[in-house]
């Protein structure tokens, strides 16, 4: 996972210096709030699929969704244990 985490930095990261403009952010996930439906579902299916062999499988379902869940609690000041 933390590969997969790296590449949708690295892709978001448009100038390469290491952090993200609030315009990099916009950019990078526009593609979720714009364009053809097929093409926010096939970004999303990209970004769940993990180990790229085009199903989701519930362990990737769980670990993308508990990885949001986490970082909204840590977000808003909630202690979240971390043993999954």
């Amino acid at each position: 996972m933390e590969q997969q985490l790296s590449e949708a930095f690295e892709s978001l990261d448009a100038n390469k210096d290491g952090v993200l403009s609030p315009a990099e952010l916009a950019t990078g996930l526009g593609v979720f709030a714009t364009g053809p439906q097929q093409d926010k579902i096939a970004a999303l299916f990209r970004l769940y699929d993990t180990n790229k062999d085009g199903f989701v499988s519930r362990a990737e379902m769980e670990s993308m969704l508990l990885a949001t869940f986490r970082a909204l609690a840590s977000r808003d000041g909630f202690d979240v244990p971390q043993d999954r």
